[in-house]
């Protein structure tokens, strides 16, 4: 029971992880699409994803 417990609240970290990335990711975005136009933001979000 305490695996199952333990393996649950790392894959709810690893959710709520994921989720702010792409939060993140989202932000910044959106603050590159205010100072350019469509073609930096997909450069920008390429590069994001990759990492």
């Amino acid at each position: 029971m305490n695996a199952r417990l333990a393996l649950q609240a790392i894959a709810q970290r690893a959710l709520a992880q994921r989720d702010a990335d792409r939060l993140r990711v989202a932000q910044e975005l959106d603050a590159a699409d205010e100072l350019n136009h469509d073609g930096p933001k997909l450069i920008i979000l390429i590069a994001k994803l990759n990492g």
